[in-house]
């Protein structure tokens, strides 16, 4: 079973940006900040080899900017690339599998 109170290596790493910033952020708010980024991961984890793209990472970086604004978080250029670093490592590469592609089989020329 989950230990629902341990905290994410994420949301750790939020509260000790925020601390260094002398900005107060409690572990519920840390979890919500946690979510709000994880979802916004994950509608840019759609595109094949986003981590690599540098237009996907900007447009990643505008997305989150509001969430971390939201929040009264500090947007630094670590915090972003934190975020990047430990979506990219828990991410799994697309296929390059393209449906309907026959390869020989049923094209028959």
């Amino acid at each position: 079973m989950i230990n629902e109170s341990k905290q994410s290596s994420l949301e750790q790493f939020l509260i000790d940006q925020a601390a260094k910033k002398d900005i107060a952020l409690d572990s519920d708010k840390a979890k919500i900040v946690d979510s709000e980024i994880n979802q916004v991961v994950n509608e840019s984890k759609k595109f094949t080899d986003w981590h690599k793209k540098s237009s996907t990472q900007a447009e990643l970086k505008v997305r989150l900017r509001p969430v971390l604004e939201k929040h009264g978080l500090p947007v630094l250029d670590s915090v972003f690339d934190e975020i990047l670093r430990r979506a990219g490592s828990s991410s799994t590469p697309k296929s390059y599998w393209f449906v309907g592609a026959s390869y020989g089989k049923g094209s028959e020329d």
